[in-house]
């Protein structure tokens, strides 16, 4: 990751107990830049840097669609940590970021550059199978990402 830290969260689906969370968040890493999504600022960013995609977006039937496109095209131009108003980081955020240097095997780590996808956060009892997108780290333009979106 770059010295500049992102920290995307998603709001999309309004959560009502996502404020307390995020204050503390704030509180806690304030040496980062915290982005605040939602709809209509996922549309703007699609609008104006990934044109192609906006009529796909826009055809989404439910926000949570709209939302999991978001957060790759988010991720993609401005890299971070993209997390869900829904997930609680209790621990300061350096903490949290030394997965990139040392990867448990909970996670999918690409190569050159660093995309980290939990598998197994938050825990799905049905199926171990399932990526989460729920919290996710990479480094601008990732070529990883860049394949997602063609």
């Amino acid at each position: 990751m770059t010295n500049e830290l992102n920290i995307h969260i998603c709001r999309a689906l309004s959560n009502p107990n996502s404020e307390p969370i995020i204050t503390e968040l704030k509180k806690n890493n304030e040496q980062a830049t915290i982005i605040e999504w939602d709809i209509d600022l996922y549309e703007r960013i699609i609008k104006k840097y990934y044109p192609d995609f906006l009529q796909t977006f826009l055809d989404c039937e439910f926000d949570i669609e709209k939302a999991f496109m978001g957060r790759i095209f988010a991720l993609h131009k401005y890299g971070g940590l993209m997390i869900s108003d829904t997930m609680r980081i209790i621990k300061h955020i350096d903490n949290f970021l030394k997965v990139v240097k040392d990867p448990s095997d909970c996670y999918i780590k690409s190569s050159n550059p660093h995309v980290i996808l939990f598998e197994h956060f938050p825990l799905d009892f049905e199926s171990f199978e399932k990526i989460s997108n729920h919290v996710m780290l990479s480094l601008p333009n990732s070529k990883f990402l860049s394949f997602c979106i063609q």
